[in-house]
C-alpha cells in the first residue's frame, strides 16, 4: 500500500544534459549584440541559479531560475549597448563648434545619465540627454554667435573707415592706410572677445566699434559728436 504523501523517488529527476539544454535555449533572451563575455556571464549565472534548486526539482522551476539569471544578464547588456550608440551619436545634440573639452563633458554627463536609467523609451531617452546637456550646448552656440558678431565687427572697419573719409573725419592717405586698417582690425576683434557675450545684435557691434576706432583715431565718440550738435 503507497505510503500517505507520496514519495520523491515517484518524481522525475531531471537530468543534467537537460538541465544544460534549457540553459542554452534561455541564452536567446540576451539582446542582440551581446558580447561572448556576455554569454557566459549568462551561463554561469544560470547555471548557478539552476544547480542551487537541487536534483528533485521540476523542468519548470529549471526553466525559470535559468531565465531570471539570464535577464538580469541582458539587462546588463542592453544598458551596455544603449550607452555605446548614444556616445556614438552625441555629435547629434552639439552644435557644430564644441571643442575637445566639451565633446568630453558631454560624454561624462551622459554616461552619469544612463548609469542607473531603466529602459525608457526612446523619446523620452533623447528628450532627457537634451535636457541635460542643454548648458553645454547654449554655451557653444553663444560662443559661435559671438564669434560671428566679432567677424562682423572686424569687417565693419573698412566701412567705418570709408564713412570716416566721406565725412572728411580721416584723410585719404589714412583711408588708404591699409597696414592702419588691419591694426585696427586686430584692436576692434580682440575688445570685442572681451566685451561681446554672444547675445549682441550687429547694430550694437558696430556701435560698440565705432566707439573703439575713434579712440584708436583720436576721434570724438559719436555720442559727443551729436551731444555737441545739440547744444548747438
Amino acid at each position: 500500500m503507497p505510503s500517505i504523501g507520496g514519495s520523491k523517488s515517484s518524481e522525475v529527476v531531471i537530468s543534467p544534459a537537460r538541465r544544460r539544454a534549457i540553459i542554452e535555449r534561455v541564452l536567446d533572451k540576451l539582446p542582440l549584440g551581446a558580447s561572448s563575455e556576455e554569454r557566459l556571464r549568462a551561463i554561469q549565472e544560470a547555471r548557478k541559479s539552476v544547480q542551487e534548486l537541487g536534483p528533485e526539482t521540476t523542468e519548470l522551476e529549471i526553466l525559470q531560475a535559468a531565465t531570471d539569471a539570464v535577464l538580469l544578464v541582458a539587462s546588463d547588456c542592453e544598458r551596455r549597448l544603449r550607452k555605446k550608440r548614444v556616445l556614438s551619436n552625441l555629435w547629434v545634440y552639439l552644435p557644430w563648434g564644441a571643442t575637445e573639452e566639451e565633446k568630453a563633458e558631454a560624454e561624462e554627463i551622459v554616461c552619469d545619465l544612463l548609469e542607473d536609467l531603466p529602459p525608457i523609451p526612446e523619446s523620452e531617452l533623447e528628450a532627457g540627454i537634451r535636457r541635460e546637456l542643454g548648458p553645454i550646448k547654449r554655451r557653444i552656440e553663444r560662443r559661435g554667435s559671438k564669434e560671428h558678431l566679432v567677424e562682423h565687427g572686424r569687417r565693419y572697419v573698412s566701412t567705418f573707415l570709408s564713412e570716416l573719409h566721406r565725412e572728411e573725419s580721416i584723410s585719404r592717405e589714412e583711408w588708404l592706410d591699409f597696414s592702419l586698417q588691419r591694426e585696427l582690425e586686430e584692436t576692434v576683434a580682440e575688445e570685442l572677445r572681451q566685451e561681446l557675450d554672444g547675445s549682441e545684435t550687429t547694430d550694437d557691434v558696430e556701435d560698440i566699434v565705432r566707439d573703439i576706432a575713434a579712440g584708436e583715431l583720436d576721434l570724438a565718440p559719436a555720442e559727443e559728436d551729436n551731444e555737441e550738435e545739440d547744444e548747438e
